[in-house]
């Protein structure tokens, strides 16, 4: 009879035990945004396709988030970043020692990352080991201080070389 709750107790850890662990999103330069970004196989190409499969896969927050970044040059992406996760860090980072890089299109310009939750809350966007490179702006972070309900917070920038911003 004590056995018989077993399969239960063991599904309840696992599934606790999964939530422990980043949702892991990986991004290539020839990466597909049709694919699934769950391996460094099924890649997908722009932040803004693996903020989406973020947004649909972890839709409750409840998780850390890892977005890896693969080795390559990435032309012409822009992003606003609205998935946060409070409590839980999203990082964005380069998957391994060489940092990949982000070059923008001069032409056009544009900022890399426009950061745009002001839900009042640490927000904990963290980028590291990235290469920002012809863009107007690398990185810009809306929020108001002054207002208790709609400030960003707890973000760290590391690691990260800004080029002909």
């Amino acid at each position: 009879m004590r056995f018989a709750f077993f399969p239960g107790l063991l599904a309840l850890a696992l599934s606790a035990a999964a939530m422990d662990v980043p949702y892991t999103v990986h991004l290539r330069a020839d990466g597909q945004d049709s694919a699934d970004g769950r391996t460094p196989a099924t890649a997908v190409r722009t932040l803004g396709r693996a903020q989406a499969l973020i947004a649909r896969d972890v839709p409750d927050h409840g998780r850390d988030v890892v977005v890896s970044v693969a080795e390559g040059n990435y032309t012409g992406q822009t992003v606003v970043w609205n998935y946060v996760s409070p409590g839980h860090t999203v990082t964005i980072k380069a998957a391994g020692a060489r940092k990949p890089i982000f070059r923008g299109d001069p032409a056009v310009g544009g900022t890399w990352l426009l950061l745009q939750s002001t839900a009042g809350q640490p927000s904990h966007l963290h980028v590291v080991n990235i290469v920002i490179d012809t863009y107007d702006c690398a990185f810009s972070i809306e929020g108001d201080r002054e207002s208790l309900g709609s400030f960003n917070s707890d973000n760290r920038i590391t690691g990260c070389d800004l080029h002909r911003i």
